[in-house]
């Protein structure tokens, strides 16, 4: 018996080539740099965010709004400490190397899908520039 496609597996294939699935539902739509640049932005925008928020608190500079004032800080960082039952000035440095794991375990991942790049790079730059043919200094 020979093998051969039936008509409903034709069918199927010409359908699959006429229908597309939409951007959202498609994984491969989301690959290569425009994940890692959502990536990116989605990790910097809350750490710029919280940071600036954090520091401008911390030394009361609110421009006139309570989000920035050091009386919401205190109350942020004391609600926390008593949440988590931790002394509400540990909190900072607690949070410090958070971020500090979250930045390095995301900068891998960028590093490790664009090593060849690097590579490239490092290679160019440690690689001494070739010299024109011709004669050689003798060796001392």
């Amino acid at each position: 018996m020979l093998l051969s496609k039936s008509r409903f597996s034709v069918a199927l294939s010409e359908a699959n080539l006429k229908f597309r699935l939409p951007a959202f539902q498609s994984a491969r739509h989301y690959t290569g740099p425009k994940l890692m640049r959502y990536i990116l932005i989605f990790w910097g925008l809350p750490m710029g965010f919280f940071w600036g928020w954090y520091f401008l608190s911390y030394n009361d500079i609110n421009f006139g709004l309570l989000f920035f004032s050091r009386v919401l800080h205190d109350f942020a960082f004391g609600f926390y400490g008593e949440l988590l039952g931790v002394d509400p000035s540990a909190i900072g440095p607690m949070v410090a190397r958070a971020c500090a794991v979250d930045t390095l375990l995301i900068f891998s991942i960028f590093g490790f899908r664009r090593r060849r790049e690097i590579l490239e790079w490092w290679r160019a730059r440690v690689r001494p520039a070739v010299s024109e043919p011709g004669r050689v200094p003798p060796a001392e």
